[in-house]
């Protein structure tokens, strides 16, 4: 069941950019390594970019939870959180992989397991 989420994150993911990028395994291990099963299911939720309010109403998460998971997913440059330059309200979209998820998540400069 945890693959079939990271499946469906794989792919989300590839729709947010414009570069064809193939859903492999070694994709699908890079994403296990950098979000938890439980962000892979919720980042299948952008099917386009999305207000925080649009987020709330697809989600079953409450504000606390949900601004935490926003928070991680955007530490973890999984997910881009850009104010409108219209209305001011951040709008949210998942990062592709080239650019985007691997440059942020690989380019800290920390080291470790990861």
């Amino acid at each position: 069941m945890q693959d079939q989420h990271y499946q469906a994150a794989a792919e989300t993911v590839i729709r947010a950019g414009n570069i064809p990028f193939p859903v492999s395994d070694t994709l699908i291990d890079i994403l296990k390594t950098i979000m938890t099963p439980e962000q892979a299911r919720f980042v299948t939720l952008f099917h386009k970019p999305l207000r925080r309010d649009e987020i709330k109403a697809k989600s079953d998460l409450e504000d606390a939870a949900l601004d935490a998971m926003l928070e991680d997913l955007m530490d973890n440059g999984i997910v881009s959180g850009i104010p409108s330059r219209s209305s001011g309200m951040a709008i949210y979209r998942p990062m592709p992989p080239i650019p985007g998820i691997f440059e942020t998540t690989m380019m800290r400069g920390e080291t470790g397991e990861k």
